[in-house]
């Protein structure tokens, strides 16, 4: 049995709002209660609502195929580089350079450190065909439109090693992701979906370019009625989707990025040079109107290697004309130098000492420079060779390509020490160091300063004033980092405080408060 509350005669109590300031002045508690409260309940509502509407549109979760009969167990060490799979390859406009795939190929085979490389990608490739379905960590896991953009991974092991059952979860899944409806492809459950102009967004992007070096990558995997399946999906539910949204664009943001690096890939494939010409442009557009003059970045470095990493696996793709055009006059030239000032080795007693970076903005408390290969390499530059032999940043298949595609040798590496590089530097995104030195041990102290950047979106976060310090192999004023986006935490302390070790001043000069 359910009791009914009893009623009672205490008369409710009316705060009129004349009576609000006594009344906050002896219960300030209550005053933030009820604002705590009250933006939860917003933030719950809006959630209700997101929900409500994603729900309009279907769910592509678990689109796992059958398993086929009797599998066998795949252990990592029988998928192998074989030379003449390589040499078989028949390119298919991307990847059409026989001799660096042939250099990658013998990385992998041949060196001790692509054999470190190449266990660790057939240790999850044997993963993955064990369980006969794509590993489901990271960002949205579950949500199949994250999973099946990993197949490229996959393509290139497979050319490398002509294994046959990774070929068949490679053809079994392409042909999946071509056969589902461009709801799907756009991800209209978090997008939404207008099917009179339907529009390419992030993930539509990602999915392209995987599909389209897959299908260059593993092309002997498909019959010819299968690849002109494939090609149909791919042009009419990924490529075209994405030109309408690049064609109406007037963003700046790293949504630009990504979609022109997927749109570029895609149309690269079906040599549509128009497409490529206009992502390539827009491409240029962001990096020049986002990327401070001398290579800074408004957003920190966390949303700094995000867009960048996407447009780094287009650069692969274009001859060095496009390059040139691309990059000629972006700020991007000089990105390592503002990737460099904040360094500073951090101390561990359980592992040997390792580089770190005072950071400011959403995402940049455990970034490191790996997209700083790709500039090495554009630039000639010997600071970003020095950063990735500082940090051993990882180089992934796809840069490698590019590096093997190159006909100069890598850059020497040069020190900011060697350089002379001044120890105080203002960069005009706002962030301002103080160094003692360019000693690994070194004092370094980060500002947050300026008023606005080029690109001002939320992950640079309202935190001017604020202060970070690394010393003696210690973070010792530390940046709180972020909060997930579903977070009430990101509206009610990301985007509302001016934090993160805040200096501020009171209008008389009289406090100051940290």
């Amino acid at each position: 049995m359910i009791r009914q509350k009893e009623k009672t005669n205490t008369p409710l109590k009316i705060i009129k709002y004349s009576d609000n300031d006594n009344f906050l002045k002896s219960n300030p508690h209550v005053f933030y209660g009820y604002l705590i409260k009250t933006i939860l309940s917003i933030t719950v509502l809006f959630t209700v609502l997101s929900d409500a509407k994603a729900y309009k549109y279907p769910i592509f979760a678990d689109q796992k195929l059958s398993r086929p009969t009797g599998l066998r167990h795949i252990l990592p060490n029988e998928i192998q580089v074989n030379i003449e799979h390589v040499s078989r390859h028949q390119p298919d406009r991307l990847f059409s350079n026989p001799e660096a795939l042939k250099k990658l190929a013998e990385f992998y085979r041949d060196t001790p450190e692509g054999l470190v490389e190449w266990r660790r990608m057939t240790g999850r490739t044997a993963e993955i065909l064990n369980n006969w379905d794509f590993r489901r960590k990271g960002l949205a896991g579950a949500r199949y439109t994250y999973r099946v953009r990993t197949i490229a991974d996959l393509a290139i092991c497979y050319l490398l090693s002509g294994h046959m059952e990774l070929g068949q979860f490679i053809r079994g899944h392409t042909l999946l992701a071509a056969s589902l409806p461009i709801e799907f492809w756009l991800h209209s459950e978090l997008r939404g979906y207008d099917s009179g102009k339907p529009l390419g967004k992030l993930e539509t992007a990602m999915l392209s370019s995987a599909i389209a070096m897959t299908l260059s990558l593993a092309g002997d995997l498909f019959a010819p009625e299968e690849k002109i399946q494939v090609k149909n999906a791919l042009k009419q539910k990924g490529l075209i989707p994405c030109m309408n949204w690049i064609n109406e664009t007037t963003k700046k943001n790293n949504f630009v990025a990504v979609i022109c690096s997927g749109a570029y890939i895609t149309a690269r494939y079906f040599g549509e040079y128009e497409g490529m010409k206009k992502a390539r442009q827009t491409m240029s557009k962001y990096l020049n109107s986002s990327i401070e003059p001398d290579g800074s970045y408004g957003e920190g470095l966390g949303y700094f290697v995000y867009p960048i990493s996407e447009i780094a696996r287009a650069v692969v793709f274009m001859s060095p004309e496009e390059q040139q055009k691309t990059f000629a006059s972006s700020g991007l030239r000089f990105s390592a130098q503002w990737q460099a000032y904040p360094y500073f080795y951090l101390s561990d007693r359980e592992k040997r000492p390792r580089p770190y970076l005072i950071h400011f903005s959403d995402n940049s408390c455990y970034q490191t420079p790996t997209v700083i290969i790709t500039q090495a390499v554009l630039f000639r530059d010997g600071i970003a060779m020095w950063l990735h032999k500082k940090f051993q940043s990882p180089i992934n298949w796809l840069n490698r390509l590019f590096m093997y595609s190159q006909t100069e040798k890598l850059p020497e590496p040069q020190s900011p020490a060697k350089l002379g590089l001044p120890l105080i530097k203002t960069f005009d995104n706002g962030d301002n160091f103080i160094r003692s030195s360019w000693d690994d041990n070194s004092i370094v102290l980060g500002l947050r300063s300026g008023n606005g950047s080029r690109i001002e979106f939320s992950h640079q976060r309202p935190e001017l004033n604020s202060i970070c310090m690394g010393a003696y192999g210690e973070y010792l004023i530390v940046s709180p980092g972020s909060a997930s986006y579903r977070s009430p935490l990101r509206y009610l302390w990301d985007m509302a405080t001016r934090s993160a070790n805040t200096i501020s001043i009171d209008s008389n000069l009289n406090s100051a408060v940290m």
